[in-house]
């Protein structure tokens, strides 16, 4: 078996420990139509207990992680066992689902393979690009009804899309828009103003045209087209709800086809890369480690893009180029070689700011010299050779692995550095500012007597308290990271043109700039 497909199939058995979001929806997949045998259904408990609930997940987490094991040893019997006791736990899991009927297929039993990918499709199982390539069901591919399925693909498809939408639009109700986007394969789920959600798409649209090239090939076909997205935008107090955390500013919930993000700028744009990225890795067939899909996410967080929307962008050093900047002089970058064949469990661990950072940093570096697109197609077309991507990295720059670190090195200690919260004497808005709601950053308050102190208001117009900053100096700000980064291109005392939206209107105002104080306001 070939790397590639050994790495997809653990893949599967892993995904179904994600537990994420779409909490809301847990419970809104149709249940199967074709049911097990009785005895592998529990009796329903109507609620846990917290105690129990952790027991359940830890359970579920153990055995997947056995199961994993089991195919990867070819104990397919003993995986069958550990997936029916999956199943008794959540007769609903498509991977479960899925995962029993790969192994029913491997000892030889199609009908009961054929009923569990049936009741994996019905539970809303839809990574055909998955299945088509996964070796563990090659002894049903003449089956008529998995025939049946390989033939209504694209209509299976839909309908689960359009099922999916209408129960997302019975659930949210009239508080939200929703309309589909046919040619990216969307429905959105909007609670924005329109003038925002048109901002939204802008910033999704974008996106697909900068990754246009970098995701090209293999394409998908009429017959055989990339599953549809939920892109959910959720009002301030719903995203808590979905994401309960305020460390996060968006996910995308693979399992579900989900995204969720807190704002319509970076956020939106860093989780569509991770669609669009994963679309292409199930056209491939392959599974690209985390520092690569987070350094090419983490890429288009910092862009410039004309404020009108006309399209375009170009990618910036960022607060993470600061990072990688700072752990190149205290001589903590990870050498590539172990960097590049980090698992995800320790990319996300301890040090995750410095992880990110390297990734988007190393990503940055061959963008800036236009070997980005080139870097990767080499990459994808040798994965089974080397899937951490270092040999392509190593072939793209023409250059000895030693000779690639030393010039990344000298490189980033020669980035320009970007404004951030926590530097005093740069410029500045003088008013304490707060996240907002994701439009853009919100003025928090105005404390006259200590504005007076800094500023005597004698030049420029005045910000109030709640009005929400969209653009500064014609660039669009979604976020205070935004809002920094731009600021610090100007100097104090500079006067500059601030659009802000007050209530439902929109104001350009002439803001003077001010030296940041060392006092909490920005």
């Amino acid at each position: 078996m070939s790397r590639r497909v050994a790495r997809c199939c653990s893949c599967l058995v892993a995904c179904s420990t994600l537990i994420w979001a779409g909490m809301l929806w847990a419970h809104t997949d149709a249940p199967p139509e074709n049911k097990p045998p009785e005895n592998e259904h529990p009796e329903q408990v109507p609620g846990l207990t917290l105690e129990e609930a952790v027991e359940r997940v830890q359970r579920v987490a153990e055995l997947n992680r056995r199961v994993e094991t089991l195919f990867e040893q070819k104990r397919f019997r003993e995986a069958r066992e550990a997936l029916r006791e999956l199943h008794r736990i959540d007769p609903l899991d498509k991977y479960t689902l899925y995962n029993l009927a790969c192994a029913y297929a491997v000892l030889d039993d199609p009908e009961n393979a054929i009923e569990y990918l049936l009741d994996a499709l019905s539970c809303g199982f839809v990574e055909f690009h998955h299945m088509v390539q996964d070796p563990n069901l090659d002894s049903i591919r003449d089956h008529p009804q998995y025939r049946a399925i390989i033939e209504n693909w694209a209509l299976l498809l839909d309908r689960r899309s359009e099922a999916e939408f209408a129960a997302m639009e019975a659930f949210f109700g009239p508080r939200y828009t929703y309309k589909r986007d046919p040619d990216l394969r969307l429905n959105y789920v909007n609670s924005f103003d329109e003038e925002s959600f048109v901002a939204a798409r802008g910033e999704i649209q974008r996106v697909a045209e900068w990754a246009s090239d970098l995701f090209a090939d293999p394409a998908p076909s009429a017959e055989r087209p990339d599953p549809w997205v939920h892109i959910l935008l959720p009002t301030y107090e719903d995203f808590f709800r979905l994401v309960p955390s305020a460390r996060i500013g968006g996910i995308y919930d693979r399992k579900r086809t989900r995204l969720i993000t807190r704002d319509i700028g970076p956020s939106l744009r860093h989780e569509f890369v991770h669609v669009l990225h994963w679309r292409h890795m199930d056209r491939l067939g392959q599974v690209h480690p985390i520092w690569i899909q987070e350094g090419l996410a983490t890429l288009v967080e910092d862009i410039d893009a004309p404020a009108d929307g006309s399209g375009g962008m170009e990618i910036r050093p960022s607060w993470r180029t600061n990072i990688a900047s700072r752990l190149v002089r205290g001589g903590a970058v990870i050498p590539f070689e172990r960097f590049t064949s980090m698992e995800r469990e320790q990319f996300m661990g301890r040090r995750v700011s410095a992880h990110y950072a390297q990734a988007r940093a190393m990503m940055y570096y061959l963008h800036e010299k236009g070997l980005l697109a080139e870097w990767y197609r080499a990459y994808v077309e040798n994965f089974d050779e080397d899937p951490t991507g270092l040999e392509a990295l190593i072939a793209t720059l023409d250059a000895p692995l030693r000779d690639i670190e030393r010039a990344y090195r000298v490189w980033s200690l020669n980035l320009p550095r970007v404004a951030e919260i926590d530097r005093p004497g740069e410029a500045s808005l003088g008013v304490d500012l707060k996240p907002g709601r994701g439009i853009g950053p919100e003025v928090n308050l105005i404390n006259d007597q200590l504005a007076r102190t800094v500023r005597p208001w004698g030049r420029g117009d005045r910000l109030r308290n709640r009005d929400v900053i969209i653009e500064v100096g014609g660039m669009q700000v979604r976020t205070l990271d935004d809002l920094y980064r731009v600021l610090g291109d100007y100097e104090p005392e500079d006067i500059v043109p601030v659009r802000v939206r007050r209530g439902q209107r929109e104001y350009e105002l002439n803001i003077e700039l001010i030296e940041r104080p060392k006092q909490e306001i920005f």
